[in-house]
């Protein structure tokens, strides 16, 4: 679009559309497909107030506009010299996406347009032929020609019948997606411009089709636009989505055109499970955002998604239409192609468990698409028998296991993460369905200490099996409830798998007692009418275990009878007896036995619960004591104490949880979690009538701890007589008191007191011989039958699934990215609209990261308010009315607090025009003339955004670390005083998560500056650096009485696993100083804030250091424990001295750039000489063969088309670290 002086007038004409009625053949319409030059150009200028003003105040231009730009992008993709920068330019087609993007959700959010909607876009059309076009010379079809004269009317031959026109929009979308020149090369085979042909090798196709960023950025913007039509599912409820469907999806997925189809499957497939980024960025590849080919592949994966699992609604007429893409999904039947899917998913699935281990701090993060890709691996799953059978036949069943595993661990403390984990929990309930992946579950599991550390299990050994199992206890005892909603589903799967399991280890035994002491607790069992459900269901798992796998478990028979007295205490479970075992835990409470309190294994608190004091907590699993209403004897040894401190299954119902924040995906609690196993006739005998199933819904269990014995729960609930009457008779314990009564009478109770005893190894030897006792024999010769519990979809559990797919989607495109490229970065497509789906919430800013690194508007907002005072946003309630916005909706750009200037600078750029309603009190009386000047010239800069070149404001959309040499002088800024003022601060809103300090040894004393006329005896080390960043850690990590450990969370609050990189740049001699160095660091290393190397493994800290400049490697490399790193000299890694440096000693190599390739002698891109080239990338891949980054300094800075290049230049060939000391620049370039 070029000057501000375009950009106003194409504003003012936007203002044009909510006034007078425009003719359809008015040259007006050209202005949106002839400006703009980028999609953020169309999404910055067009406004959410301007569409909803127009579409709400003039109905007709909307409708115009709508049809213009449809019109035009058929017109265009049918002219025969399409892509022809003359008479068909590729310009106007992207225009014209962007216009339908932009314009779209805000049609689907309008109630009172549904009807409108319906009869414009899916209704049957005539128009005017294309001979009446050509003649009319008309802008656009359906427009009348100009020389059209008033009240005559054309022949009714010049007219034609057509598909509706969202029909007739979704073909051209897909033949644009095959258009040669356009998202295709030329290809020798193509007879048309259009040609179905796949884009990457793969499924389907051996050999890959050439392509282009131009290409790529093409077939994003068609995607994302094709996201955006089929996106009308978050505008319906999830109860209704599943039901009434999406026009547009069921068109595209009732395509009977296979060789469409097969195209777009194959496709969208292959791009996303081919993605393979270099080994070595493998860690930090969910920073590269920005990076279009990433682009591509999410929303490709999120399309084929869209696609694969989309039910075609009934309509009451017979048989609904096939989805095509998930019958041809499922008929795949080739090995190469399952392997195919397999490694792509496992490589990005398993990307944040490789970079746990990975040299590079600071590399944990999965993959911003890895919740999609398990999405994928569950569809592929359900609806391809054959690729069931490779994953378990080949043994890769267990790695996804294991996958599964880490993300529900991972996620299962994190609110806004639930619908992944409860993904996960169902992916591992469908494989379980699968007798054979049971089977192989008795395998060893060998690579556990390979794991990463949240998912180890300490001196495990034992098969697959026992990891699943003590996993699941895990999930359960650890979660604090969050997980009460699918509590069932996990015990589904310890059922289905209980009849083919062998050898179950002495650990996965105790943790199936352990439960099964949590869940028979009185206070457990009396908490809820429902809660015995999951007791009976853990038993159900017990049955079939002795049942069905008797010799083959004789340390699970051990365990039963070494814990036989709990068995038969639950069977003679009385309403007395429960009352008075808990009024007995209510007078320990009361005499002050907190250390029971504390150390004896409870269940998960409520939320309310989390609010009072551990004392006011009632432990709910407490085992009774001797001669109590519960004694069960003396076998409540030592052994069974190693559960000091776990959590156990939750006795509050969710659906009393109203504080917790909802996932953005998963707001919609019934899951659909399908029923338990039925039980056994001969387990429980005659079922009474109208005994409800076991379900997700009343497994649930209530919110509110029991306070007051038999006092009406936050349900209503009161335990009664006859309650309990029907349900404990009919209890799963048959088998397992027929089994303890046979075996007990004829064992030792010495043998009962210790595994490690020689009695109790000559026991458990024997176990299986018992196989031949008459009582024994008679429940394993007719074990209980093998019913396997899959995943049952029903209306409810689709949406649920619909709802968590949409959720990933919209969260994925929720950050805008910068504005200063035309690359198509996130642009926030579904921001602020009313979303009916789910419940889009407010959250708090995120703070400058390698992942996110924030520009002016965010970051500088939130470091800077605390010196701002009272800053406030007024007529935010009546924007939000203007707006017509849902009261559930709130902004989507993310914001720390109504007061901070993040939010009133982010409302800003949503419309600038708005600048008026900012009211600023007076600033505090140390907030100086310098912190004035900041934030006006950032006001400034807001304002004048929409109008002038586009700086990058929000999110910096880059694959690096900006480091700023923070220590130069600065006549704008002043010298930095401490952490949280002046230039630091500047630095790291810009995107900066690295800093470096110049260090000068003097008199015992390191004095910071760039040289030494800028020391003074106030700018030390300690005093600049080291105690500012103390505060803030102690401050980010305060102690806490509910804490079990402390806290190392980073120097951001909304970010707190980044770590900020300090590099240390030693001027004078280098032992000396940096000796002083490493003990300066002391407060930071007593607190544990430091990054370390320890056994050969990084562990990431708050605080990674690196020392650089005259830093001597001979006192960093050969240390083997230590917390501070070296930055190497990348130009001379092949010299003799620093062969064998890996990452573990320098995480990053640096060097001259002038020095390392030369100067540089041209202007235009490439604007290196192939020689400089090639040094360049040996030297970069030297580094990465030894997981180093490379970084250069002393890059060009003028003129800007020189310094723009080499950025550019460097960041493609893989630098993992920019130096650059011109923030702004930094900021308008990304």
């Amino acid at each position: 679009m070029g000057a501000s002086e375009s950009k106003l007038v194409f504003k003012q004409g936007i203002f044009r559309l909510s006034e007078q009625e425009i003719p359809a053949d008015d040259p007006y319409w050209t202005r949106f497909w002839e400006l703009p030059e980028s999609t953020e150009d169309v999404f910055s200028l067009f406004t959410p107030a301007d569409i909803r003003r127009t579409r709400d105040q003039a109905l007709p231009n909307f409708q115009t506009l709508l049809l213009a730009v449809t019109s035009r992008l058929t017109v265009l993709k049918n002219h025969p010299s399409f892509p022809d920068p003359d008479l068909a330019p590729e310009r106007d087609v992207l225009n014209c996406i962007r216009i339908l993007t932009r314009l779209l959700p805000y049609v689907y959010e309008a109630e009172h347009l549904e009807g409108w909607e319906e009869n414009f876009f899916w209704a049957r059309r005539r128009r005017l032929a294309r001979r009446a076009q050509i003649s009319g010379e008309v802008l656009f079809d359906e427009a009348q020609p100009e020389n059209q004269e008033e009240g005559t009317s054309p022949r009714p031959d010049n007219y034609e019948d057509v598909k509706p026109l969202a029909e007739e929009l979704i073909d051209t979308l897909i033949d644009l997606l095959f258009f040669v020149d356009f998202t295709i090369p030329r290809l020798p085979t193509a007879k048309s411009k259009v040609s179905y042909s796949i884009w990457q090798s793969g499924v389907g196709c051996n050999t890959a089709m050439g392509s282009s960023k131009a290409y790529e950025s093409n077939r994003c913007e068609i995607l994302r636009l094709m996201l955006t039509l089929t996106g009308k599912a978050m505008y319906l409820p999830s109860n209704t989505l599943p039901v009434q469907g999406v026009q547009a999806i069921t068109y595209i997925t009732t395509c009977q055109d296979k060789q469409a189809v097969l195209t777009v499957l194959c496709s969208l497939l292959n791009t996303a499970i081919k993605y393979n980024p270099a080994s070595w960025r493998v860690p930090y590849d969910h920073v590269v955002w920005k990076d279009p080919k990433q682009i591509l592949v999410i929303y490709c994966v999120q399309l084929l998604l869209v696609l694969l699992m989309y039910p075609i609604p009934e309509d009451g007429r017979g048989t609904p239409p096939k989805n095509y893409y998930r019958h041809y999904f499922g008929r795949l039947h080739r090995p190469q192609d399952f392997q195919f899917l397999v490694d792509g998913m496992t490589r990005i699935l398993n990307q944040p468990m490789q970079a746990t281990n990975s040299y590079l701090p600071g590399s944990q993060k999965s993959a911003k698409w890895a919740p999609e890709m398990l999405m994928l691996f569950w569809e592929t799953l359900q609806c391809n028998k054959r690729f069931r059978s490779f994953i378990i036949d080949s043994n890769r069943s267990h790695d996804f296991l294991v996958l599964c595993v880490f993300y529900a661990t991972e996620y299962k403390s994190d609110a806004s993460k639930q619908g992944i984990v409860r993904m996960c929990i169902f992916i591992l309930q469908t494989m379980s369905a699968e007798p054979n992946f049971s089977k192989s579950l008795n395998n060893p599991f060998e690579a556990q200490d390979t794991l990463p550390q949240s998912i180890r299990l300490l001196k495990f050994r034992g098969s697959y099996a026992d990891y699943l199992i003590m996993s699941i206890h895990t999930l359960i005892t650890t979660s604090k409830g969050n997980l009460d909603t699918v509590y069932p589903a996990l015990l589904v799967i310890l059922s289905n798998i209980a009849p083919y399991l062998e050898q179950i280890s002495p650990s996965a035994c105790s943790k199936v007692i352990q439960l099964f002491s949590s869940m028979s607790a009185p206070s457990f069992l009396l908490a809820n009418e429902t809660n015995h459900t999951l007791l009976a269901s853990l038993l159900d798992f017990i049955n079939l275990v002795v049942e069905h796998k008797f010799t083959e478990n004789p340390y699970f028979v051990y365990a039963l009878l070494k814990y036989r007295q709990r068995f038969e205490a639950v069977r003679a479970f009385t309403l007395e007896s429960g009352q008075q075992e808990i009024e007995r835990q209510n007078e320990k409470k009361k005499a002050g036995s907190s250390s029971d309190s504390s150390n004896s294994p409870r269940l998960s608190h409520s939320e309310e619960d989390l609010h009072t004091t551990s004392e006011a907590r009632s432990p709910l699993d407490r085992i009774p004591e001797e001669n109590s209403p519960f004694a069960i004897g003396d076998d409540d040894s030592d052994e069974e104490r190693d559960i000091d401190g776990t959590q156990t299954p939750s006795q509050s119902s969710p659906s009393a949880q109203t504080s917790r924040r909802p996932s953005i995906a998963s707001t919609v609690d019934e899951n659909g979690v399908p029923m338990a196993r039925g039980m056994s006739e001969k387990a429980r005998g005659k079922k009474p009538a109208g005994h409800p199933p076991f379900s997700r819904q009343n497994s649930m269990t209530s919110q509110t701890s029991v306070t007051a014995f038999f006092s009406p729960s936050a349900s209503g609930f009161t335990p009664t007589v006859s309650w309990l009457e029907s349900w404990l008779p009919e209890l799963p314990l048959h088998s397992i008191l027929t089994i303890i009564s046979a075996i007990a009478p004829h064992i030792p109770d010495t043998a009962l007191q210790s595994t490690t005893s020689p009695e109790a190894r000559t026991l458990i030897h024997n176990l299986p011989s018992f196989a031949d006792e008459p009582e024994v024999k008679s429940i394993i010769s007719e074990p209980t039958s093998v019913r396997v519990q899959s995943f049952e979809w029903s209306a409810l559990s689709m949406g649920w699934y619909e709802s968590l797919l949409w959720g990933f989607i919209f969260s994925s495109e929720m950050v805008v990215g910068s504005a200063a490229s035309a690359t198509p970065g996130t642009v926030g497509v579904w921001n602020g609209t009313a979303i009916k789906l789910f419940r889009v919430q407010e959250a708090a800013a995120l703070g400058p990261t390698l992942l996110a690194p924030k520009g002016a508007v965010d970051a500088v907002g939130s470091n800077l308010v605390q010196r701002i005072g009272n800053l406030s946003l007024r007529g935010r309630d009546s924007i939000s009315q203007e707006t017509g916005a849902s009261p559930s909706v709130r902004e989507s750009y993310s914001v720390v607090n109504s007061r901070s200037v993040a939010t009133a600078l982010n409302t800003c750029t949503q419309d600038p025009f708005r600048i008026s309603m900012l009211n600023f009190t007076p600033f505090p009386p140390q907030f100086n003339q310098n912190h004035l000047s900041i934030i006006m010239h950032f006001l400034h800069f807001m304002l004048v955004a929409a109008l002038g070149p586009a700086p990058a404001f929000g999110d910096i959309t880059s694959s690096l670390q900006s480091i700023l040499r923070n220590t130069h002088g600065s006549k704008d800024y002043g010298y930095p005083t401490d952490l949280t003022r002046d230039l630091l601060p500047v630095s790291l809103s810009h995107g900066c998560t690295s800093t470096e300090a110049d260090v000068w040894l003097y008199n015992g004393t390191l004095y910071v500056g760039h040289d030494q006329s800028a020391l003074t005896t106030s700018r030390t080390l300690e005093s600049l650096y080291i105690n500012p960043i103390l505060d803030v850690l102690e401050r980010q990590n305060p102690e806490s009485p509910f804490l079990s450990k402390p806290t190392k969370n980073g120097v951001w609050d909304t970010d707190t696993e980044q770590t900020l990189y300090f590099f240390i740049d030693v001027k004078t001699s280098g032992v000396e100083t940096f000796k002083a160095v490493i003990a300066a660091l002391q407060p930071l290393r007593e607190k544990g804030y430091l990054t370390t190397l320890k056994n050969g493994t990084i562990t990431n800290g708050p605080i990674t250091i690196i020392g650089t400049g005259e830093t001597p490697l001979d006192l960093v490399a050969p240390i083997q424990d230590r917390d501070y790193f070296f930055d190497a000299p990348l130009a001379e890694l092949t010299d003799a001295r620093y062969a064998n440096i890996t990452g573990l000693v320098s995480p990053v190599a640096s060097t001259d750039f002038q020095k390392a390739v030369g100067k540089i002698t041209r202007d235009t891109d490439p604007i290196l000489g192939d020689d400089q080239l090639k040094a360049l990338r040996e030297q970069i891949a030297i580094a990465n063969e030894r997981g180093i980054g490379a970084r250069y300094w002393n890059t060009p800075y003028f003129p800007i088309r020189v310094r723009n290049l080499v950025w550019r230049t460097l960041l493609r060939e893989g630098v993992i670290l920019l130096n650059a000391d011109d923030l702004d620049a930094v900021t308008e370039f990304f």
